[in-house]
C-alpha cells in the first residue's frame, strides 16, 4: 500500500524532468522581446470577449489607436510581473487571468444588466454571483471555454520555455522603473477625456457602446481615473450664485399630507405585454391597474436594469442622478455625511421620517446612509423577526406589508405628519426555480423556450403577491381619516436575459434610437391619494402628459410639488423648474416637456446652462458642500 503513494510523486517528477529537458532555454532579453507578441494576442482575446464579440470584430480593431490603448496596459503588466517575480511562469498566467477574467465578467454583466463592469464593481461579490446564476449558462460555458483554451496555450508555451535567471538588482531596478513609466503613461493617456471621447462610436451617449468601441481594458482604466472628476465648466462660486435664483419658500399654512413612498422590488407592468394572456390564470396586476386609473401615473427612467435598487433610492430621495456618477458600485458610497434630500426637506415641515426595509442593515450601507439623509427611525430585518422566508432568503411580502402598515399606524396620530419610505424584497431575482415547483401561469402566442417560461412564471408569481398587498395597503389607507399620499414605483426591471425582453418585442438595442435603448429602463409609477386627501385636493385628474416619462431623480421633486412645497429647498426648487421643461435628463440625452428629443450637442444655450447647473450642483452637494 505504501509503495502506491510513493510511485505517483516519483512518476510525476520524472514527467516534469522530461518536459523540462524538452524545453528551450531562452535568455531573459529574448523573453522580453516575446512579451509584446503575447500582449497582442491577449488584446485580441479581450476584444473578442466583449459583447457581440466576433473574430472579425477583433481583427478590425488591429493596430487602431484603441487597440494600442488596450494593449499597452497588458504589456506593462507583463513587464512588471517579469521584473517583480523573475518568472515568465508567473507573468503570463497572472496577466491572462487578470485581463481575460475581467473581460468575461464585463461580458456577463453587459448581457444581464446592460451595464459594463466598473471599477467599484470589484467589491460586489454577491451581486456578481447573482448575475452569474441568472445568466444563460450556454454563454457562461462558452466564455469560460474560450478562456481555458487560451490558458492551455499559455501552459503549453510555458512547458517548452525555460528562462534564464534574472539578477536580483536588475529585478528591483526594473520594478521601480516600471512604476515610474506606468504612472507617467496613466497621467498622459488614461486620464485624457478628450482623447477617450475622440474615437468613433455607434452611440456616443451609451456607456456600453463606448466600451465596445474603445475596448474594455482602456475604458476600465479611464473610468478608474474619472472617479470624483470635476464636471466640465464647474465653478463652486457659480453654483452658490445660482442658488440665489431659486429661493426657499415654505408653505407652513398648507395641507401637509402623510407621505408613503413605496419602492417595490423589480416591479414592472411586464405582464401587460400584449403577448401574454391571463384569461385562464390570475392577472398579476389586476389590482395595480385598477388603482392606476384613479392615480396620477406614468413611467420613470431609472439608471439600471435587472439591478441597482440603491441607485433608484438615491435618485428618488436626493434628486441627484446616478447617471452622472461614474466609477462607484452604487451611489450610496458617496453619502458619507448629512446630505440634503426629500427627508431633510420635509424635516423643515416637522415630518416624522421613517425608513423600513426587511433586509440587512449593512447592505448598501443603508444603516448609515439613512441617518445622513435625515431619517428619524430606521427599521431593518430585525423588525420582521420570525417572519417566514419566501422565494429564497427573502422575508415574504405579506408579513413585510403588515410591518409597513403597523409602523405607519403607530406614528400616524402624533403631532407631526409621517413620511415613510418602504422597500420590499420578496420578488428579488434570480427567478429560475425561485418559487420551487413552479407552474406555468400565463398563455402566450410566442414560442418561448422553457427557460423563459420558467423565469417569467416565477416572476409573475411574485408580482401576484406584490399586487395583492398593494391592495391591502390602499384599502387600509382609505380607512384613515388623515390625508395620505402614496408614491408607488418599481426600482428596476426584473433581472432577465436581454433576449427574453426582445422575445417580447421590446426591441431593445444598444445602438438603436432613444426609445429602444431605454425600453428596459422604464418602470411604472403612481401618485395615489386616500379618500380623505382626495376630498381636500384631488389631483388624479390633472394633466400629467408632460411627466408620462420622467427621470427617477425627479420623483422626489414632483412629490414635494404635489403636496404644495415645490420650493422646499433651493435645489428642489431648481429641480421642479427643470422637470417642467425637461422631464427626462440623462447624462447625454434629454426629452423636453413637448416630447422633443435632444442630445448634449443639440441643446439650446439656455438648456445647456440648466443642464450644466444640474451637473455642477450635484457635484457641489456630493463633494464640496
Amino acid at each position: 500500500m505504501r509503495s502506491m503513494f510513493i510511485k505517483k510523486p516519483r512518476t510525476l517528477r520524472k514527467i516534469a524532468v522530461f518536459l523540462r529537458r524538452l524545453g528551450i532555454r531562452i535568455p531573459t532579453w529574448a523573453i522580453f522581446l516575446v512579451l509584446p507578441y503575447f500582449a497582442v494576442g491577449l488584446t485580441y482575446l479581450t476584444f473578442y470577449l466583449q459583447y457581440n464579440g466576433k473574430i472579425s470584430n477583433a481583427l478590425q480593431t488591429a493596430w487602431s489607436p484603441p487597440f494600442f490603448m488596450n494593449m499597452l496596459p497588458i504589456l506593462l503588466t507583463l513587464v512588471f510581473l517579469m521584473f517583480a517575480s523573475g518568472r515568465i511562469g508567473v507573468a503570463l498566467p497572472v496577466t491572462t487571468l487578470l485581463f481575460a477574467g475581467l473581460s468575461i465578467v464585463n461580458r456577463l454583466k453587459v448581457e444581464m444588466r446592460n451595464d459594463p463592469f466598473m471599477p467599484d464593481d470589484i467589491f460586489s461579490g454577491r451581486e456578481a454571483m447573482s448575475i452569474l446564476t441568472s445568466q444563460n449558462q450556454t454563454i457562461v460555458f462558452k466564455l469560460i471555454g474560450i478562456f481555458l483554451l487560451f490558458a492551455l496555450a499559455v501552459f503549453v508555451l510555458l512547458v517548452f520555455v525555460r528562462e534564464s535567471k534574472m539578477h536580483f538588482v536588475v529585478r528591483i531596478a526594473g520594478t521601480l522603473a516600471f512604476v515610474g513609466v506606468a504612472l507617467a503613461v496613466n497621467n498622459k493617456l488614461y486620464k485624457d477625456t478628450a482623447y477617450y471621447m475622440s474615437f468613433p462610436v455607434d452611440n456616443p451617449n451609451f456607456t456600453v457602446s463606448r466600451y465596445n468601441s474603445n475596448g474594455f481594458v482602456y475604458s476600465f482604466l479611464y473610468q478608474i481615473n474619472q472617479r470624483g472628476a470635476t464636471p466640465e465648466e464647474y465653478s463652486k462660486r457659480g453654483v452658490e450664485k445660482a442658488m440665489a435664483g431659486y429661493p426657499q419658500k415654505l408653505n407652513y399654512a398648507g395641507v401637509h399630507p402623510n407621505v408613503i413612498m413605496f419602492m417595490s422590488e423589480a416591479f414592472s407592468d411586464l405582464s401587460d405585454n400584449p403577448h401574454f394572456d391571463f384569461s385562464n390564470y390570475e392577472d398579476p396586476l389586476k389590482n395595480f391597474n385598477k388603482i392606476r386609473k384613479d392615480s396620477m401615473s406614468g413611467y420613470m427612467l431609472v439608471s439600471g436594469t435587472g439591478g441597482g435598487t440603491a441607485d433608484t433610492e438615491f435618485d428618488v430621495l436626493t434628486g441627484m442622478s446616478r447617471r452622472e456618477i461614474d466609477n462607484v458600485q452604487y451611489a450610496y458610497r458617496l453619502i458619507n455625511r448629512p446630505t440634503e434630500g426629500v427627508a431633510n426637506a420635509l424635516a423643515q415641515l416637522n415630518y416624522y421620517k421613517i425608513f423600513v426595509h426587511p433586509g440587512h442593515p449593512w447592505f448598501y450601507n443603508r444603516a448609515n446612509v439613512y441617518r445622513f439623509l435625515g431619517f428619524d427611525e430606521i427599521k431593518f430585518d430585525e423588525y420582521f423577526a420570525g417572519a417566514p422566508m419566501k422565494g429564497g432568503e427573502y422575508i415574504n411580502e405579506d408579513d413585510s406589508m403588515d410591518g409597513f402598515i403597523q409602523l405607519f399606524r403607530e406614528k400616524l396620530y402624533y403631532d407631526a405628519p409621517v413620511f415613510e419610505y418602504c422597500v420590499n424584497i420578496q420578488n428579488h431575482g434570480p427567478y429560475p426555480g425561485k418559487y420551487g415547483d413552479w407552474q406555468k401561469n400565463f398563455d402566450t402566442d410566442l414560442a418561448l423556450p422553457d427557460g423563459d417560461v420558467d423565469i417569467l412564471s416565477n416572476y409573475f408569481e411574485g408580482v401576484i403577491d406584490v399586487d395583492r398587498n398593494l391592495k391591502k395597503l390602499t384599502d387600509y389607507l382609505d380607512t384613515v381619516d388623515e390625508p395620505v399620499l402614496l408614491v408607488y414605483f418599481g426600482d428596476h426591471m426584473p433581472s432577465m436575459p436581454i433576449d427574453t425582453f426582445n422575445d417580447l418585442d421590446f426591441e431593445f438595442s444598444y445602438d438603436g434610437d432613444f426609445e429602444h435603448r431605454v425600453s428596459i429602463y422604464k418602470t411604472p409609477y403612481i401618485f395615489w391619494q386616500n379618500k380623505t386627501y382626495r376630498d381636500i385636493d384631488d389631483f388624479s385628474k390633472r394633466d400629467n402628459s408632460a411627466d408620462a416619462l420622467m427621470s427617477s431623480s425627479f420623483i422626489g421633486a414632483k412629490t414635494l410639488d404635489l403636496i404644495g412645497e415645490p420650493d422646499a429647498t433651493p435645489f428642489f426648487s431648481f429641480l421642479n423648474s427643470l422637470r417642467k421643461s425637461m422631464p427626462v435628463v440623462t447624462k447625454y440625452e434629454y426629452v423636453e416637456a413637448n416630447g422633443t428629443y435632444r442630445t448634449y450637442e443639440t441643446l439650446t444655450p439656455e438648456e445647456h446652462n440648466r443642464v450644466m447647473l444640474y451637473k455642477n450642483w450635484q457635484h457641489y452637494i456630493l463633494y464640496e458642500h
